[in-house]
């Protein structure tokens, strides 16, 4: 028999201090009890996801490379960047570790879906649209 629990780490982030992590945090801990996993950390950023140097992103693929966990678990994409450089780059950090990265409101973006690179891809393309079409707004 296999007691070995999966250790995750959490990533979640909001562009501004007026909004807050209630909603990725709850949707990720219910992940975290339907796999019995065991949360290594959780990392927040309250900043912009066009933003290349974010703290506890940074501090997330530092404990990556070291191998502090085996699976991210990530709300949706546009959390992680709403960049495809600044995006695709993480993926590949954190993925070149082997670690293994799950998206709860995506999961045809997980690293064991077919086709997850393609649809990144299009995805970070569409975060990045939309982060233009904000600015342009504000």
């Amino acid at each position: 028999m296999n007691n070995h629990k999966e250790t995750v780490a959490l990533y979640c982030r909001v562009s501004t201090g007026r909004q807050d992590f209630e909603l990725q945090m709850s949707d990720l801990q219910k992940e975290v009890k339907r796999r019995n996993a065991q949360v290594y950390k959780v990392y927040q950023d309250a900043i912009t996801g066009s933003s290349e140097h974010r703290e506890y992103l940074d501090k997330m693929i530092t404990d990556a490379k070291a191998g502090k966990f085996e699976t991210l678990l990530i709300w949706k994409m546009d959390r992680l960047s709403r960049s495809v450089r600044i995006g695709l780059n993480a993926l590949e950090q954190i993925e070149s570790c082997g670690i293994k990265i799950s998206f709860f409101k995506e999961p045809y973006l997980n690293s064991d879906a077919p086709g997850f690179k393609n649809a990144r891809n299009m995805l970070l393309m569409g975060a990045e649209m939309e982060h233009e079409s904000i600015k342009m707004r504000v």
